[in-house]
């Protein structure tokens, strides 16, 4: 299902030397009571345009208004209160919309018209390590599948939870990562990198050195591991356009995730 759009011609531009601050969150669940109203006020702390969902556990899929601002699910369909993605927009990223696709409990996708180039954005919820290696190809079968229906010429974003660990070693990866990243690299972490390479995807998250709580996205509930697993990637020819992506561990979501921010000059060529 696709919300379609309007006629393009009478969709708000984004303008092009505008920074878009978008961002994607864990948010371990927007189904108990009270947990809308937190994400709301706690996104309100900061300048946000988008905001992309993981971990939703809403069984439900459509757009929904809350407090002025846009919700948009894609979420299971048996009820059952596990995965969901959706996005968040302000009203005036709103505007901007031409259309949103609930692809699955694990993949949506939106996209916005920009003035010169339109961008797409999708949010993911990745299987965990608990899952089966199976169950992982499927979800890159399905992603690497909406990535070949993207119109080649918008700007391609890719974001979310991943539960992938890409390390900090770019040997054979400095086409795909910066040397900013952080722990050791596992296979889902080789999984994803490996969709990178295959679609020219840039893991924005690894491109600057930052201190060490505004690296990792994730803290376990006992406040042992630490990991870095949540991300943003950009086609590689709008790399430019990202001025930067870091973890605000300061934002209470009662997530054991951060909430993690980029900004996008959407400086287009």
């Amino acid at each position: 299902m696709t919300t379609p759009g309007r006629d393009e011609d009478t969709l708000r531009l984004i303008p092009t030397k505008a920074v878009l601050n978008i961002g994607t969150l864990n948010t371990r669940t927007l189904a108990k009571p009270g947990k809308m109203d937190l994400l709301l006020r706690e996104l309100n702390r900061y300048k946000w345009d988008l905001v992309g969902l993981s971990e939703t556990h809403l069984p439900r899929t459509g757009e929904e208004t809350i407090s002025g601002t846009s919700l948009l699910l894609s979420g299971r369909t048996d009820g059952t209160h596990s995965q969901g993605v959706g996005f968040i927009l302000s009203p005036t990223t709103k505007k901007a919309l031409i259309s949103f696709t609930p692809v699955s409990e694990r993949i949506a996708t939106i996209r916005l018209k920009g003035s010169v180039s339109n961008l797409t954005i999708f949010q993911v919820y990745a299987p965990d390590s608990a899952r089966s290696d199976e169950e992982c190809e499927q979800f890159y079968f399905q992603l690497q599948s909406v990535t070949d229906q993207t119109p080649k010429k918008d700007m391609l974003i890719v974001m979310g939870d991943f539960s992938a660990i890409t390390g900090n070693d770019q040997i054979d990866r400095r086409h795909v990562m910066g040397p900013h990243g952080h722990g050791r690299l596992n296979g889902r972490g080789k999984r994803l990198i490996s969709f990178c390479r295959e679609n020219d995807l840039y893991i924005t998250k690894t491109a600057l050195k930052h201190r060490h709580h505004r690296k990792v996205t994730r803290r376990s509930p006992d406040g042992v591991t630490e990991n870095m697993i949540d991300y943003v990637l950009i086609s590689k020819r709008w790399k430019s356009s990202i001025m930067d992506t870091v973890s605000l561990p300061g934002a209470d979501f009662d997530s054991d995730h951060s909430l993690l921010m980029s900004k996008l000059k959407l400086r287009l060529k």
